[in-house]
């Protein structure tokens, strides 16, 4: 397996981190493209209903207006007809208005007097009088949406308005009334203008009339509605009016609608400024606010397209660039913010700037890209991950058997810890590779180092009267260290294996493989004087193990007892079960280990007592060799030791492994 160096590191890096800039790019230009293309084909696709909605919500949001002044609306309201009769009112009460309103700049009805009044013509004729007489009176008429043909007023109201205008109103899909069509061709007809600039025609105001009119696409125009604390237009009963309540001086240089302002007459509309207790709105209302614009000339216009376009982008590269430089937690906090300045874009767009913008396509867009991003990039991550966990399980067989089970990783948790397990099998292998490493520099090259030394040596004192002895003495201590040497193989050997091999479990008596363990090494404990004590249960152990790793370690712990026991003493090995577990503890009354040491015991090329003479040999590894068996079978060991006393080993791990 190649080594996991600086330079492998850094390729292996920036290949990753070209992958991942690829699917950035790839994302950036997707969402910026979708972004683009919903701003262009919004009405298309219907995002212009949630623009609505967020037109709605800058409207609410404006700032109290105070109420203009120069508008007034009489309201046909319920107290009014209650006084005066049932509606419709007979058309003389018209007539009697208008002289009370004589001041008025201009005068519009929104009332249709479409036809003749058989039973009391002698009323139109009266009515006709009045608005002769006025001057200044605009009368209204629909244009039926299906033949797209004209209802004018009555031909001799017609002929007595200063001038007429449509009161058609066009509500959104979702039933809101939004804008007014300021100008609307019909069949094989001159072009109709809307009530509004027939009013600012009869007041005198043509060249501001003409402006409305300049082209077709300010003929639509976003109406900016009025939210006041107080009724946003100054409202005056149609019967306080007619019984001479005010004077004609009340309404001087003000423009006058006269419209129904009751529940019953269903003149009602839904706007942006619908509340729980007033869902409906009155068509005269409506008017009143087009007016409004019209005078100040503060319609909301939909801003261009380019505008548009760059307004929705921008955010989208914003986040993403955010994405690719920051942390996680960073840009989710940027993505907020952006989306919270877009909406505040919305809302200063409408109060500041009067423009309506639509901002759906970016706000769609800069959400999709923080779990886009994500996705592609662990997605991205986890697939050269795989490829290298493949690649490296090719190359040691050991992490093709740990990793067999990778395609069972179906869902994102299980892919996770499918990964988290292969960076610690990596882990693990770098260290051990750093543990032969250093075994090899070291342990194993001391003895050679030795038998070199003691050639040397014997060549260069060949001829002296000693030479004989010299050489017998050499052969014995060449012999020492080249078992020294096969022992640490051995040993060495033994522990890649533990740690490497797949375990085959098999049920055995413990009582059987612990009494062979002491047996195959009464011969040392004879030599030494010590005595082997075994104390098991009288009813056999069984339990699932790998017998030939688990006498090994067995035999290890036995073996150092004895060595670094004196001679009179007693190297215990105990033998226990419960229902689910089994211990086994070594117990010895030799030197004990130095607290200090307790704790790395195990490690691998650790050894207590290194600074004394007498010390056994030995290479630091069975210990580890010993707790990689008890660890691969699922159990603990424990290490326990005061000097002089004594050091007690014990196990403790299941009959059957989990």
């Amino acid at each position: 397996m190649q080594p996991l160096g600086t330079d492998s590191a850094f390729t292996t890096y920036a290949l990753l981190t070209r992958q991942l800039k690829r699917q950035w790019w790839l994302m950036l230009l997707t969402l910026v493209t979708l972004s683009m293309l919903g701003t262009s084909f919004r009405h298309e696709l219907r995002l212009q209903q949630f623009d609505n909605v967020l037109y709605d919500w800058a409207i609410r949001l404006q700032p109290s207006a105070t109420t203009p002044s120069n508008i007034a609306i009489i309201t046909i309201d319920d107290d009014s007809i209650a006084q005066l009769g049932f509606w419709p009112w007979r058309r003389t009460k018209h007539a009697e208005l208008l002289p009370h309103l004589s001041e008025a700049k201009a005068v519009g009805f929104d009332v249709l007097f479409s036809e003749a009044n058989p039973n009391f013509p002698q009323d139109d004729d009266a009515f006709a009088q009045a608005i002769a007489t006025h001057g200044r009176v605009v009368l209204p008429l629909v244009i039926d949406p299906n033949t797209q043909t004209a209802l004018p007023p009555f031909r001799p109201f017609d002929d007595a308005a200063a001038a007429t205008g449509y009161i058609n109103v066009y509500p959104d899909h979702d039933g809101v009334v939004r804008r007014l069509q300021l100008a609307q061709k019909t069949n094989h007809q001159a072009p109709y203008s809307h009530l509004i600039v027939a009013l600012l025609q009869a007041a005198g105001e043509a060249q501001q009339a003409r402006a409305l009119l300049k082209n077709t696409h300010s003929a639509m125009r976003l109406l900016p509605f009025q939210v006041t604390t107080q009724p946003a237009f100054k409202l005056y009963r149609y019967a306080d009016v007619l019984a001479g309540v005010y004077s004609p001086e009340e309404f001087a240089n003000r423009y006058v609608l006269v419209g129904a302002w009751s529940s019953g007459l269903g003149d009602l509309f839904s706007t942006p400024l619908a509340t729980p207790e007033q869902p409906l709105q009155p068509g005269v209302s409506i008017l009143a606010h087009g007016l409004h614009s019209a005078l100040t000339d503060n319609w909301i216009r939909v801003a261009p397209l380019w505008l548009l376009i760059v307004l929705n982008a921008l955010p989208v590269v914003l986040v993403c660039v955010a994405l690719l430089k920051r942390s996680p937690r960073q840009a989710l906090a940027l993505t907020a913010g952006l989306l919270m300045a877009l909406l505040g874009c919305a809302w200063v767009g409408v109060y500041s700037l009067h423009i309506k913008l639509s901002i759906v396509p970016g706000l769609i867009a800069t959400i999709l890209a923080y779990p886009i991003w994500h996705w592609r990039s662990q997605e991205t991550t986890l697939r050269y991950v795989d490829h290298e966990l493949n690649v490296l399980s090719q190359q040691d067989p050991s992490l093709r058997t740990a990793l067999s089970a990778r395609h069972q990783a179906a869902t994102l948790p299980a892919r996770l810890s499918f990964l988290q397990h292969g960076i610690e099998l990596l882990r693990d292998s770098q260290q051990r590779r750093e543990q032969t490493l250093r075994f090899i520099s070291h342990d194993m090259r001391a003895p050679q180092n030795a038998i070199l030394a003691l050639i040397a040596l014997t060549r260069a004192q060949n001829h002296s009267n000693s030479a004989q002895t010299l050489a017998s003495e050499t052969l014995l201590t060449i012999e020492h260290y080249a078992q020294t040497t096969l022992r640490l193989v051995d040993e060495f050997m033994a522990l890649a294996k533990a740690e490497a091999i797949q375990l085959e479990f098999n049920e055995c008596n413990l009582n059987d493989l612990c009494a062979q363990c002491c047996d195959e090494l009464w011969p040392l404990s004879e030599q030494k004087s010590i005595r082997i004590e075994f104390i098991e249960p009288d009813t056999p152990i069984y339990a699932f193990i790998c017998e030939a790793l688990y006498k090994r370690a067995l035999l290890n712990l036995l073996d150092n007892a004895l060595k670094y026991s004196a001679a009179q003493t007693t190297v215990r090995c105990t033998l226990s079960a419960d229902s689910t577990h089994f211990s086994i503890q070594i117990q010895d009354q030799g030197w004990g280990i130095p607290a200090a040491q307790v704790a790395t015991i195990f490690q691998p090329f650790q050894r207590a007592h290194t600074d004394r003479a007498e010390v056994p040999l030995g290479s630091g590894i069975g210990l580890a060799f010993v707790e990689t068996v008890i660890l691969r079978h699922q159990g603990t060991i424990h290490c326990s030791s005061q000097e002089q006393v004594g050091t007690t080993f014990s196990i403790r791990q299941p009959l059957q492994p989990v």
